[in-house]
């Protein structure tokens, strides 16, 4: 029974981490795609402009990242040539879904194209753990 159990472990261990490294490579495409859009807000002019993935990819690689955290907020700075104003500055990211709960415990930022991705990962990859975990038990005894 410890041999099953053992086994049933190693599955699910095998498939979490399958998963993740396929929500990272997914991730990694879909924010670098040519139809995905990115907003920007520019310190110094305040305007906002947005950019496709490739241009995204080639400004922010190797840029300079700053991440303000407060425990009700928290925003993402690259510090990168502006398009509109051309001056080297602050760019601040803008997305989708920027949520800070729990005084600063749980921060999500991400992109509406990202949720699906993810929520996919949650039940493919998380769910299955937490289903099968407490029979576990039965065969490690």
């Amino acid at each position: 029974m410890v041999y099953i159990g053992i086994l049933i472990f190693g599955l699910l261990a095998a498939n979490f981490f399958y998963r993740a490294i396929r929500l990272f490579v997914k991730l990694n495409r879909q924010v670098y795609s040519p139809e995905t859009k990115h907003t920007f807000i520019c310190q110094s002019c305040t305007q906002t402009y947005t950019l496709s993935g490739p241009e995204t990819k080639k400004l922010v690689k190797g840029a300079v990242v700053i991440k303000k955290s407060t425990p009700k907020s928290n925003a993402t700075f690259y510090k990168f040539t502006c398009p509109q104003c051309g001056s080297y500055a602050k760019q601040k990211k803008i997305f989708d879904m920027d949520t800070t709960k729990a005084l600063g415990m749980v921060r999500v930022q991400a992109d509406s194209g990202q949720l699906p991705i993810v929520i996919d990962f949650l039940l493919k990859g998380v769910l299955p753990i937490f289903l099968v975990f407490p029979f576990l038990s039965l065969f490690l005894r």
